[in-house]
């Protein structure tokens, strides 16, 4: 019953750089960068300061509080307290920034430019944005990590030689990367890897997300086979602060399976699992302020909260699972609201208040939608919604502003919208096109809260 694009949900196949049967490990760090295309000069410091082998960071000496802004732009500054020495970043190229040193002493640097690569991304935008900056993977060949701004300049980057497959930050101000399907990093704003983790015997793909307790869930695909048919299920595994797998959680685990049957859901995992139906594609994993973990299976329709803690002997039991009509699960809400049925999501969080926002790709009618719903009991009543002006069939998400709003990505458009609490248009805008090549599908554009 699906059509040819539903069909090719995700198609992007996967790859699996690095990836071996044997128990993921955690190396010394070390800078696992490329620098494919570079063309640009460091950037340039009167003597305060210093530029470094990157364009667009610079070291500055100093005990106490530093700030800094692009010339002309208070209100962008950023600051940040150090002992010894600063690190400055979150600037854009060839653009003098002004940096106030703890003294009260003013100097100004001169960022570079980019590699061509990294450079060959443009982003135009309109309206005022609540979000400061995105961290998002570079559309143009989908091999960076790239940090744009409210007005879609590129602010900081960190170049790979693999496919940058998910992107999530942390408390600690880094960037938790998975590059293809068999390698996870953890990043500092240096762009020094604090963790570099391969060997793992199952493939990682989607998404990643980071506890309180500094946890690392890291969704995977296996082979299961139920009366004579293979089917593609999901779990996660869990790496601790040190990288080391503390635990692991298989959909499998949790589902009669009577349900499965092998109808042909879509091509995503062709490669690695020939002949395998993907049944359930996960497609998110967040971790919710309640300590819990929610995941998202776009081809059941289904969206699940776990328990968390992995550290705890009840972690991964299912407290609930939100489901629209079709899906192979039951549901233990009742759908109630304005349109509040959901086809083939991707993306689900919940927020501080037990809400939860889901991003509807929709079906072949329908345009893309972000969700907002209320638990109560037995029913989840969908209280804000924002429609996109087109489907976006494939990827996408939604995030929760700080005032209520909602930011959309719409993938196969490459483009990114922001609305206000009440708003049936978008308050901000950002398009993203490429000068070298066509544009790939943009996964997702992450809100960077540092």
């Amino acid at each position: 019953m699906w059509i040819a694009l539903l069909l090719l949900a995700c198609r992007q196949t996967p790859d699996d750089p690095g990836a071996s049967p044997d128990t993921p490990t955690a190396p010394s760090p070390t800078a696992h960068t490329a620098d494919s295309g570079r063309t640009h000069d460091s950037g340039t410091s009167p003597g305060l300061c210093q530029a470094t082998d990157h364009p667009l960071r610079f070291i500055c000496p100093g005990t106490g509080t530093f700030s800094w802004w692009p010339e002309g732009e208070p209100e962008r500054t950023r600051t940040t307290e150090a002992s010894g020495e600063a690190l400055i970043w979150g600037i854009p190229a060839d653009t003098p920034v002004v940096v106030e040193l703890p003294s009260g002493q003013r100097t100004t640097v001169t960022p570079g430019s980019l590699p061509v690569r990294v450079g060959a991304m443009f982003a135009t935008t309109s309206g005022t944005a609540s979000t400061r900056a995105l961290a998002l993977p570079n559309p143009c060949d989908g091999q960076d990590l790239l940090v744009v701004d409210d007005l879609g300049r590129i602010i900081w980057y960190q170049e790979f030689q693999a496919p940058v497959a998910a992107i999530a930050t942390t408390p600690d101000d880094t960037f938790l990367v998975l590059i293809g399907n068999g390698r996870f990093l953890e990043i500092d704003l240096a762009g020094h890897d604090i963790l570099n983790v391969t060997g793992f015997s199952r493939p990682l793909h989607h998404d990643l997300a980071r506890d309180d307790a500094g946890n690392t869930y890291l969704l995977y695909a296996d082979e299961f086979t139920h009366d004579s048919v293979d089917y593609v299920l999901d779990g996660l595994i869990v790496l601790d602060r040190a990288g080391t797998p503390i635990a692991e959680w298989d959909l499998r685990d949790h589902l009669d399976p009577s349900i499965l049957f092998p109808d042909d859901r879509g091509l995503y995992w062709d490669q690695r699992f020939p002949g395998a139906v993907d049944f359930s594609h996960g497609n998110s994993v967040e971790v919710a302020p309640d300590g819990g973990v929610t995941l998202s299976f776009r081809w059941m329709h289904a969206a699940m909260h776990l328990r968390g803690d992995p550290t705890s002997p009840d972690f991964g039991e299912v407290e609930w699972v939100l489901a629209s009509p079709q899906s192979d699960l039951p549901s233990d809400f009742d759908l109630v609201g304005d349109d509040p049925t959901f086809d083939g999501q991707h993306h689900v969080s919940v927020d501080d208040a037990g809400r939860v926002w889901l991003y509807d790709n929709g079906d072949p009618e329908d345009v893309s939608r972000g969700l907002r719903y209320q638990l109560d009991g037995d029913r989840a009543t969908v209280d804000a919604s924002w429609a996109l002006p087109q489907r976006c069939a494939i990827q996408g998400a939604v995030y929760p502003t700080d005032d209520d709003g909602a930011l959309l990505t719409c993938s196969q458009a490459g483009s990114v919208r922001e609305y206000g609490p009440a708003d049936t248009d978008p308050r901000w805008s950002m398009d993203l096109t490429c000068a070298i090549g066509p544009r790939r599908l943009l996964n997702r554009a992450v809100p960077v809260p540092f």
